[in-house]
């Protein structure tokens, strides 16, 4: 690192201890323990993108490539000001960055800021902090708009790693997904890890499991239906709690079938702003579940899946509240979607049709505000009926 001009010796004031974070590939990277320096920085609000949002560049396309950045950080320099305030102690003594270091409270703020000025205008690109997608239709537009996408790259001064990037294929994996023409779908040896994933014997265990398998929520149906009796075992345990579980019969049953449901989850679509938007909701004693389609080739297709376990509370409601708050809680989740799109509600409880039409005076205050915050998006509630809406949530198209 001294060699590459990464770091310099450093006589500075400030100064942190020396952390080092496993890679992937078994090597270390050193950065600084922070946590004092991040505590007096005043943050850097700058988004950085959900990592679904890739889907909504992707529709009609078939080639796909990849490109990631050789350490991306170390490509951004650090002002002369600010060089002394990211000094390390070291075995070797006091050492300060000459570029962005690992573990900076904004380092990933300002990184996304620069990586999205760098592609600005370009609608066919999606960068992720230093991993870059970039999708078209065809190999000879694919070609074209990939030298646009060096030419930004060389205009900035930002190198590649070429081991780790993939040029035109049309399957992709990017960020934990499998990308295909058709849609996306979870990585098949992430999924394998999971089917194999023992029977945790601790609540710490059994949290890591469900933290693995949520990160594919949006392809699994039912899930909170499923993981209901997992999560009663998470109930006033801390974080690294290390107590044993006791499991029931019931548990192991649905533990099983958590990862049968994701061994069988849904293919999801890409979105397309031109194609017949419809949220399909349900409700039940104990969740609510919803799917998000749009109609595509004469058929509905699912592009997420949403599912939430009730509270103690929210059990009790008559069935009316239970399934407008499913519709509630399922606009929330899906609002970067649905906001300025015209789409339809559907749901098998027929009251709901006329929610709208009701007298103010006839709703709760709780119903009020469900009804308020649903009006901001769609006034168009319809009715289908139970077997058709439970097969559309359960089995999509």
């Amino acid at each position: 690192m001294l060699e590459n001009d990464i770091i310099q010796p450093s006589k500075s004031p400030w100064a942190s201890p020396l952390h080092l974070v496993s890679k992937k590939d078994g090597t270390l990277r050193p950065c600084g323990d922070y946590r004092l320096l991040n505590a007096q920085t005043i943050p850097d609000r700058y988004p950085i993108p959900r990592i679904e949002d890739f889907h909504h560049i992707l529709k009609q396309t078939k080639i796909f490539s990849k490109i990631d950045l050789f350490k991306a950080y170390f490509q951004i320099p650090i002002s002369e000001d600010d060089k002394q305030k990211t000094a390390i102690i070291t075995p070797f003594g006091l050492y300060e960055f000459n570029v962005m270091s690992f573990g900076l409270r904004n380092a990933p703020s300002m990184f996304q800021r620069f990586i999205n000025e760098v592609f600005f205008g370009l609608d066919f690109v999606f960068a992720y902090l230093d991993d870059i997608l970039v999708a078209f239709s065809t190999e000879d537009e694919h070609s074209e708009q990939l030298k646009v996408v060096f030419s930004r790259l060389e205009q900035y001064g930002l190198r590649i790693n070429l081991g780790k990037s993939v040029m035109g294929v049309n399957q992709l994996e990017f960020l934990g997904y499998m990308i295909t023409p058709e849609g996306s779908k979870p990585l098949p040896e992430k999924v394998n890890v999971i089917l194999n994933y023992r029977l945790p014997e601790t609540v710490h265990e059994l949290r890591t499991f469900l933290g693995l398998i949520n990160f594919y929520r949006r392809y699994i149906k039912d899930a909170a239906k499923n993981q209901a009796v997992l999560h009663d075992y998470l109930k006033g345990t801390k974080k690294k709690d290390k107590s044993k579980i006791s499991w029931t019969t019931e548990a192991k049953e649905k533990y099983e079938q958590c990862k049968k449901d994701l061994a069988n989850a849904t293919l999801l679509s890409f979105p397309d702003p031109d194609s017949p938007l419809a949220l399909f909701t349900d409700a039940s004693d104990y969740a609510v579940g919803s799917v998000l389609q749009q109609f595509e080739e004469d058929s509905w297709k699912p592009l997420a899946f949403f599912s939430k376990k009730l509270t103690n509370a929210q059990k009790g409601y008559s069935t009316y509240d239970r399934e407008l708050l499913g519709i509630y809680l399922s606009i929330k989740q899906f609002k970067h979607i649905l906001e300025g799109r015209q789409f339809t509600i559907y749901t098998d409880h027929k009251p709901l049709m006329f929610a709208f039409q009701q007298k103010n005076e006839k709703a709760s205050s709780r119903q009020l505000r469900h009804l308020q915050y649903i009006s901001e998006f769609s006034t168009d509630i319809r009715h289908i009926g139970g077997k058709k809406i439970s097969l559309q949530i359960r089995y999509p198209g």
